[in-house]
């Protein structure tokens, strides 16, 4: 593989270039560092940005030279049905286990399922590849021009290897279709794409980061667990369900209606409710041709329309069925707010600058989270988007260095912890 003939000053403008296309809200945190804190932060978020890209679809390293954008299905489109067809939920009348019994999963047909396995097979090439681009650069071999960035990265803030090598390994699991059997392995998946990011930080920010590690990686699971509640509608149009089978299970849910559900119901809606005007609209024309049977039709409208309440209250999942996952996202709420309120002892440990940057960081998925609690319902149609007054604002308390706080407090399960406050202005 021919080798990447960049500078590492070239590089690291790379790497801030990439930081700076994506809008992400850590980009404007970076600002609140040094200059050369600063540029290992981009070096670092390039790393794991083009990782994600690779699984994602988004980039496929090629060559041995660049990441380009992908040209072939991927995981990231083609696993869309890995799980569940998108037939009409009117043949799924319950998200719960014991309607799968009666109304199987309908599986993809073999065309789709070989194309499936064609782009995760794709993808995982692409990120071997990337790996061991990863793994020759560290030995002097650059294959790609962000790494020399981020290999100078790692050894002027002396980040193990090993946590760059845990992201790449989490992200592989993103190319299994199955859901996390456990809470413990969606801890694990967590800890390798979030909470060893973390960690990495923390070599860029101190120059003894050990004492740190923990509370680094109690607010990784809080980011990655906010992620996934923030994105459950977009990972499940990708066949995606993160939620842990074990839990499901406790609130007597199956991952494919589940799916089915997230990926289809808004539609479903509209189908049905465009199917009452012409069901009105082909009634009035009967009664407008034959007014004489008024009546007669007027009592058949009304069968009808108990016979469609029957069938509607038999089918629908929205509102009745979606209760139980409503109960688990606020489960979810909980866990995640106990990491947060973990994961703030991090701020201790840091000086100005990186305290300013990591408060920013930490007041915005907070946030996030808040707003998934206050309306839980809504993130089963729609990611949760936080607007640029908001985020000023966020910027200007990340300034003063305080712990958010809030004056609200959202309902959660009896077994759950109340959601620590969040701040509002």
């Amino acid at each position: 593989m021919e080798a990447a003939a960049v500078s590492i000053e070239d590089s690291y403008r790379r790497c801030e270039q990439l930081a700076r296309r994506s809008a992400s809200s850590f980009y404007w945190a970076f600002w609140f560092l040094d200059r050369e804190q600063r540029r290992s932060m981009y070096a670092l978020y390039a790393f794991s940005r083009q990782t994600d890209d690779v699984v994602d679809g988004a980039a496929t390293f090629t060559n041995g030279s660049a990441i380009h954008p992908a040209t072939s299905t991927t995981a990231s489109t083609a696993s869309t049905s890995s799980l569940t067809s998108t037939a009409s939920l009117a043949s799924r009348p319950s998200l719960t286990t014991t309607a799968t019994a009666a109304y199987p999963v309908a599986y993809p047909v073999a065309s789709q399922v070989a194309s499936q396995a064609v782009g995760r097979l794709a993808d995982s090439a692409s990120l071997d590849r990337w790996r061991d681009a990863w793994h020759a650069a560290l030995a002097g071999d650059y294959r790609d021009p962000l790494l020399p960035a981020v290999v100078d990265t790692v050894r002027r803030r002396r980040i193990p290897p090993r946590y760059l090598d845990a992201l790449i390994a989490g992200v592989a699991r993103d190319l299994r279709p199955e859901p996390f059997a456990t809470r413990v392995e969606l801890t694990d998946y967590c800890e390798k794409v979030a909470s060893a990011v973390g960690i990495c930080c923390l070599h860029i920010w101190l120059n003894q980061p050990e004492p740190a590690y923990e509370a680094a990686r109690e607010c990784g699971l809080a980011f990655q667990l906010t992620n996934i509640l923030r994105d459950l509608r977009e990972d499940a149009e990708r066949g995606r369900l993160y939620l842990p089978l074990e839990e499901l299970a406790e609130h007597q849910l199956a991952p494919g209606p589940v799916l089915a559900m997230l990926r289809g119901a808004p539609n479903h809606q509209h189908a049905n409710h465009q199917h009452a005007n012409n069901e009105h609209t082909h009634q009035q024309n009967a009664n407008n041709e034959h007014p004489n049977h008024q009546h007669t039709h007027h009592q058949h409208a009304n069968n009808k329309h108990a016979d469609n309440e029957h069938a509607n209250h038999e089918h629908d999942v929205r509102p009745r069925d979606d209760e139980a996952l409503v109960a688990l996202i606020q489960r979810q709420i909980a866990i995640a707010a106990k990491h947060y309120e973990a994961g703030w002892e991090t701020r201790r440990f840091l000086s100005a600058g990186p305290g300013r940057a990591f408060a920013l960081m930490f007041n915005t998925y907070r946030e996030l989270l808040a707003r998934i609690a206050r309306h839980p319902r809504r993130v089963l149609v729609q990611a949760p988007r936080i607007g640029p007054a908001r985020k000023l604002w966020l910027a200007a308390r990340a300034c003063w260095g305080s712990p958010p706080h809030a004056d609200f407090q959202p309902a959660v399960p009896p077994h759950a912890s109340p959601i620590p406050p969040v701040a509002r202005p």
